[in-house]
Parts: structure tokens; C-alpha cells; sequence
């Protein structure tokens, strides 16, 4: 493996630190104002940052998954949504461009996501189902003229404020993947008020005889749980690669406190207790990030990555949650405060370790692979 950049993807990585820089002093105030980040948006779409993982031909930069993994982390360290936005814009961008039927949804929709100025939410959790997929009860029926007609629930879902999503439900020719207006007649909107990410947000969608045009399918028929999980191998190395970054900005934060702080005469850095644990989560993160580097670059590289993938989402974010608290807990009271990135860091960081198969369904597919059993 080799980890080494060309100048022109140096010169992406300072584009990102710069972006980076310009977010990080207003990640509490957003969170605070609550509403969907549609400025973080747009400033990610200017600097050319959702499209970096996108193919050329699609109006990408075609940079591939290592850089634009690389980035993410940048972006983490300075506002966890910006992440998320950037992994969802390339995410939906991928799958319209190579599996839309509907080619005029390409047109529509993927220069528009790459700008910024829309995003596409993914929609496949519900109440009973979560990671288990093929429970699902959204149900797709063709009509006389051969278009679809979904009736069904979905909770959970991220980017409340997308103008239109990706869902997964079940028909009697097998799972579709359909790609949803969330202006349709029949289809509700209702935000989820949730402890974190509340920039971004989640919602629940009611589905009530929701009229979806033949050609808005992703993938083939039959096909669409196979292609809801493929998206989602890639997108969890991208998540981790966020909360990588999102625990290196709360340990930096920390490092500078403890070596102003003073308590009893000393400064907080020249106490064991304080120190040792900084340092042991130092090693924890330098250690899944080069597990995420890994499967990005096996990713380029076209080799299976889904091993890669599935470690990475089994330990980096409850890794990160933990190196966030123990943040938090040294910086007192203080970090308390709602005013401090920390708690917020802490608050975004649980739904991450929810979404896209928590850890134990991580640990299922990691036991098939490697003892080819599936413990219960």
C-alpha cells in the first residue's frame, strides 16, 4: 500500500483545511440554531469538495475514495455535519449516475447535488426492521400503466431537508431502490428531533399511495437491496474516516487545555491521569486511521474492501465516543457547557455509532468472514 499524494491532491487537502477552518468557529452556533446547514452546503459545493469521489464524466473531480476520505476527516474536525453532507452528496451522485434508469435524473439532480444546492437522503430504516434489511414492510406495487404505487413508513432518516430520497421497499418482483421527490402527493415529512447532528437532522416519511414514475429505479428491479448495500460498504469507511477527524479535533482541543489548565501548582499535562489517557486514545485514533486508509485505498485499488469496511465501522466510532467523553471529562465543567464544541462533539458522535449497522451487526459479518458462522 502506498499512502503518498501527488501535488494536485496536496493541493486538495489545503483546499480542505482551509474550508475546515472557515466552519469550525461556527459548529456550536448552527447546532444552536437549528436549522438544515444548507450554508455548509453550499460552501463545501464551491470548493469543490462533494463531488471528490465522483467520476469526472459525472461532473466529479474523480480524486477517488483515499483523498476524498482524507478530506472528511479534515472536514470532521471541524463541523461533523460538513462530513455527512459531503459523504451523502457523493453517495447519491454515484448511485443516480451509474444506476438511475432514468437518465434525466442524472441531468437533473447530480450537478445540483454536487453544487450544493440539493441533497438526497437515503431511505431504508424503520421501526421494526434497523440493519435487517430485508424485513422491511414498504411495499411497491405497479398500477395500470406500469408506474409505482409505495405505501409504507421510514424513520430515521438523515438530511431531513433533501428534496428527495432514495428508498428501498419491497415489490412482488423483489426489493427496488426508487428514487422519491419528497414533493409527491402522498408522501409526509416529519423531522425527528434527535440529541445530535441537529443541522443535518433526521425525519420520519409516511408514504400514502405515493406515485413514483416506471424509470425512477435505482438499479434493476429485483435488485435494490443488493445496491442499498454495496452504497453503504463504501459510506462506512467515509463516516469513520469523519469521526476520526471528529475526535482528533476534541483531542487537540484537550491537549491545548491541559497544557494551560492549573490545579494544585501544576498544569493538568504534568499529571499521569490526565496524560496517560490522552496518549492511549492518541495511539487508538493513529490506529483506525490507518485501518480506514487501508480499505480507501484497497477501494482505488478495486480490491475487496468490505473486511476493511466492517472493522472500521465495528471500532472506530465506539473508539471516537469514548476519546470524546474522556475529552470532555478533562475539561471540567467547562466542557459541560453547552457553549463547547466538546458536548457537541459528544452528541453527534452516538448517532454514528446507530446508523449504518452498529457495532454488534458489524461483528456478525466479521464472524461469517472469518469463521463462517453467525453467532446469535
Amino acid at each position: 500500500m502506498e499512502f503518498a499524494l501527488t501535488s494536485e491532491q496536496l493541493a486538495v487537502l489545503d483546499v480542505a483545511d482551509r474550508v475546515a477552518a472557515r466552519l469550525a468557529p461556527g459548529y456550536v452556533a448552527r447546532d444552536q440554531a437549528g436549522e438544515f446547514a444548507w450554508d455548509v452546503a453550499g460552501i463545501l459545493g464551491e470548493a469543490g469538495l462533494l463531488g471528490l469521489d465522483v467520476p469526472e464524466e459525472a461532473g466529479g473531480q474523480g480524486a477517488g475514495s483515499l483523498v476524498a476520505g482524507m478530506v472528511i476527516e479534515r472536514l470532521g474536525s471541524a463541523d461533523s455535519v460538513a462530513a455527512t453532507l459531503m459523504i451523502q452528496a457523493a453517495s447519491a451522485a454515484k448511485l443516480l449516475y451509474t444506476q438511475a434508469q432514468d437518465r434525466s435524473l442524472v441531468e437533473e439532480w447530480v450537478p445540483r447535488l454536487l453544487a450544493g444546492t440539493a441533497a438526497v437522503s437515503l431511505a431504508f430504516t424503520e421501526r421494526q426492521s434497523g440493519s435487517d434489511l430485508k424485513n422491511i414492510t414498504t411495499r411497491a406495487v405497479r398500477n395500470s400503466v406500469g408506474d409505482w404505487v409505495v405505501n409504507g413508513e421510514k424513520q430515521s432518516i438523515s438530511v431531513r431537508g433533501g428534496q428527495a430520497v432514495m428508498l428501498l421497499a419491497e415489490s412482488a418482483e423483489g426489493p427496488v431502490l426508487l428514487f422519491v421527490p419528497v414533493d409527491s402527493p402522498g408522501f409526509v415529512r416529519t423531522p425527528t428531533p434527535s440529541l445530535g447532528r441537529t443541522t443535518s437532522g433526521r425525519a420520519t416519511l409516511f408514504l400514502d399511495d405515493v406515485v413514483v414514475p416506471a424509470g425512477h429505479i435505482i438499479g434493476e428491479v429485483g435488485g435494490g437491496l443488493r445496491k442499498a448495500l454495496a452504497s453503504l460498504s463504501n459510506s462506512r469507511l467515509m463516516v469513520s474516516m469523519g469521526l476520526i477527524g471528529l475526535g482528533r479535533g476534541a483531542l487537540e482541543e484537550a491537549v491545548e487545555w491541559v497544557k494551560e489548565r492549573e490545579t494544585f501548582g501544576k498544569v493538568l499535562a504534568e499529571r499521569q491521569g490526565v496524560a496517560f489517557p490522552l496518549v492511549e486514545h492518541w495511539t487508538e485514533l493513529e490506529m483506525c486511521r490507518l485501518l480506514c486508509l487501508q480499505g480507501l485505498w484497497k477501494a482505488d485499488a478495486g480490491q475487496d474492501y468490505k473486511v476493511d469496511s466492517a472493522m472500521a465501522k465495528a471500532r472506530v466510532p465506539e473508539s471516537m465516543s469514548r476519546l470524546v467523553h474522556d475529552c470532555l471529562i478533562t475539561f471540567g465543567h467547562t466542557g459541560y457547557s453547552l457553549e463547547h464544541p466538546v458536548q457537541l462533539r459528544l452528541r453527534d458522535i452516538l448517532g454514528a455509532e446507530l446508523g449504518e449497522g452498529p457495532a454488534n451487526i458489524q461483528k456478525i459479518l466479521l464472524s461469517r468472514y472469518l469463521l463462517g458462522s453467525n453467532p446469535g
